[in-house]
């Protein structure tokens, strides 16, 4: 359920300074566990202000296994792959999670307490060129962590898995 309009705008706007960033990277993530946890994956406070989904990764030296809340959007043009932004909320250096997916060839996500297997993709040029004006869309401040953090932001495609159980579901 989004926010009422005028009180998204304000939300959106204070999202995109360095303060909100700096508190909603400690604050956010914690918050939306504890909410999801309660009910069962199925609401998180970020979901007020945009789409949010539960990746489930692992650690690529770790081998622990994550769970990580995130914005993101869906493309139905590129094999109705979910799409995520690696902003790090405008941070010099990219998220841990993005490591992780970079190096892997499957994860999950946990929408609405619905897990889904996929397989991982870092989005081309062209992809990414293609899915974030939508990505500004969700959250508009991307671009202003784009802008903050001095480096190439990463997008992954997340997609059904092929073969001969498709998207199917993974418990």
């Amino acid at each position: 359920m989004p926010a009422p309009a005028p009180i998204l705008r304000i939300l959106q706007r204070l999202g995109r300074t360095r303060a909100a960033a700096v508190a909603s990277k400690r604050i956010v993530p914690t918050l939306d566990g504890w909410v999801g946890r309660a009910t069962a994956g199925r609401w998180r406070p970020s979901d007020v202000l945009f789409p949010t989904l539960i990746l489930e990764h692992v650690g690529r030296r770790s081998g622990r296994r994550f769970r990580t809340p995130l914005a993101y959007v869906r493309a139905p043009e590129l094999r109705d792959a979910y799409v995520l932004a690696a902003t790090n909320f405008g941070q010099a250096h990219h998220p841990a999670w993005s490591h992780n997916l970079k190096a892997a060839t499957q994860a999950a996500v946990v929408i609405k307490g619905e897990r889904v297997r996929l397989d991982v993709a870092l989005a081309s040029q062209e992809e990414k060129a293609l899915v974030w004006p939508r990505l500004l869309e969700v959250w508009p401040g991307f671009a202003d962590y784009g802008d903050r953090s001095g480096r190439e932001i990463r997008v992954f495609l997340l997609r059904p898995v092929e073969g001969p159980a498709g998207a199917a579901r993974a418990r």
